[in-house]
């Protein structure tokens, strides 16, 4: 796997406490390894959750860690940046920033993936994975 670029960002954070589980982790942790097997370049965008980072550490996967506490308008534009620089996908597996960086995306062109129980807002991504009945 090259790295000189990212076909795919997750969004993800895990481990954190207040709630935030490792499974979010699990689930992308799993995804990229598939769709690093067809072929594509994945990374990880996450907050600075040391069991979270450390999972994905161990994939050996290019991550970017960003502070436990920055907000959705601190951490929109980092994301839009790295996808822009490499004509990167955005998924999304968290809640409290989806929207900002699902308008982002959209007007800069970037597909937007959402893995979300519950879409909480009126933004709808390019698509929505809801594993709910």
């Amino acid at each position: 796997m090259s790295n000189e670029g990212y076909d795919i960002i997750f969004r993800v954070d895990g481990g954190g406490g207040y709630g935030v589980a490792m499974g979010h982790v699990y689930h992308c942790r799993r995804l990229a390894r598939q769709l690093a097997g067809l072929g594509l370049r994945p990374c990880f965008m996450m907050r600075d959750y040391r069991a979270g980072v450390e999972k994905i550490k161990d994939t050996g996967y290019p991550l970017h860690t960003i502070p436990e506490h920055a907000g959705e308008h601190e951490i929109t534009p980092l994301l839009m940046n790295l996808a822009t620089r490499y004509g990167a996908s955005i998924y999304l597996d968290v809640r409290d920033e989806n929207s900002c960086i699902i308008n982002a995306a959209s007007k800069a062109g970037i597909l937007t993936f959402v893995y979300e129980d519950e879409m909480l807002t009126e933004v709808a991504p390019d698509v929505l994975f809801n594993p709910s009945p």
